[in-house]
């Protein structure tokens, strides 16, 4: 049998704060749960673990805010460990907390060459918030 039966894991924005909640309608030796966040789906960050139920056949809803999350689209990752240090990870979600939508300022090739929008290949494009990104266009 499966250490957890989750039933929903999501998350919503509030007041600057990212609430993130799952359920579980059961759960059989469940030490903790971990929850980390990346803002590109590869590196993770921990946000914090929180205490399972040990053993339990009722319904448990669990809550925790993330506020220092960047102004992105943040992705969550749900991890359960048992009490004998099997882990298992769950559905990665997501939500977008860009307030303001980026504007491309400059377009260049990886030899550091301004290119227009007919440029197919690899091009690192500037946003006018300062970040940057690494793209191949067709």
């Amino acid at each position: 049998s499966l250490p957890i039966e989750l039933v929903d894991f999501y998350v919503e924005n509030e007041r600057e704060v990212n609430n993130l909640s799952w359920v579980t309608s059961s759960e059989i030796n469940n030490d903790y749960f971990i929850i980390e966040n990346s803002t590109d789906g590869y590196n993770w960050d921990l946000i914090k673990n929180v205490n399972g139920s040990g053993n339990s056949n009722t319904e448990i809803i669990y809550n925790i805010s993330h506020e220092s999350y960047k102004k992105d689209v943040n992705y969550y990752r749900l991890t359960q460990v048992d009490f004998d240090g099997k882990k298992e990870s769950f559905k990665i979600i997501a939500i977008d907390n860009s307030k303001e939508s980026k504007t491309i300022v400059r377009k260049v090739n990886l030899m550091g060459l301004d290119v227009d929008d007919s440029y197919s290949g690899f091009v690192i494009l500037y946003f006018s918030d300062g970040t940057y990104q690494k793209k191949f266009i067709n």
